[in-house]
Formats: C-alpha cells, sequence, structure tokens
C-alpha cells in the first residue's frame, strides 16, 4: 500500500528539519514489518483515548529511556499497553523522528485495530490490549 503524498512529506520535512545542524544521518524510515491483525476499536471511545495517550507517550519520552527502551501503559481503563525501541545508534532527536514517523505510519496503515505493529529499520512500536 503506496503512503499518501501529505504524509511521506510531513515525515521527510520532520527528519529534515532535526536533523539540521548535525553531521548524523537522519534514521531510516523504511517499514521492515507490519501488524495489525484482528478486531477494530470505535474512535472516541475510552479505548481509542488509551491508545492515543500510550503513543503520544511513547513517540516523547522512549528517546529519554536506557538504550531507548520504553514500555508503557495508559493507566486508564481499558488499558492499552505499548513498547517502543529505536537503535541507540541514533540521537535523541532521531529516535524521536523514527517514532513519530512509525506512530503516523501505523495510524495509516492498521487504523482503528486493537493490535497493531509497527517496525521501521531504525525503530519499531506495538501496542495491544494485552501486556507486551
Amino acid at each position: 500500500m503506496a503512503i499518501p503524498a501529505g504524509i511521506a512529506a510531513a515525515i521527510a520535512g520532520l527528519a529534515l528539519l532535526l536533523s539540521l545542524g548535525r553531521a548524523s544521518a537522519t534514521p531510516d524510515l523504511t517499514i521492515k514489518h507490519e501488524d495489525c491483525p484482528g478486531s477494530t476499536y470505535g474512535g472516541g471511545t475510552l479505548y481509542a483515548a488509551s491508545v492515543a495517550f500510550i503513543l503520544d507517550d511513547m513517540m516523547t519520552t522512549t528517546s529519554s529511556f536506557r538504550n531507548y527502551d520504553r514500555t508503557t501503559q495508559s493507566g486508564k481503563y481499558p488499558t492499552a499497553y505499548g513498547h517502543a525501541t529505536c537503535s541507540t545508534n541514533l540521537s535523541p532527536s532521531d529516535c524521536a523522528t523514527c517514532l513519530f514517523a512509525a506512530k503516523t505510519l501505523v495510524g495509516y496503515h492498521c487504523g482503528n485495530k486493537i493490535t497493531a505493529k509497527m517496525e521501521l529499520q531504525d525503530c519499531s512500536l506495538a501496542y495491544d490490549k494485552n501486556p507486551l
């Protein structure tokens, strides 16, 4: 499935902006694996709010965790569980860029699936209704 030009441009633009002024390479945003099995949840539901919370949490905080490895849960019912990782070769801002791309792509490819995983070359994120 092709990525719409607007989404691809937004991801590329963010990667470029965050990499300006540094000699390091930008993260490789190539999709290695995606998995979106099972049923879907409704928009506007409590589970939708839980998923939105953990996706934002993983995207913004994983780069501050040891080895860029973050496991989290929403703390709301129904609980959503998440896990995110980045390559340790990335800078913290490149990790955040990569996870922004993964979050965007999981939304595009998986929609409102109860369980989803997006693995890019330099990072991955997953969420589920069960602990990961």
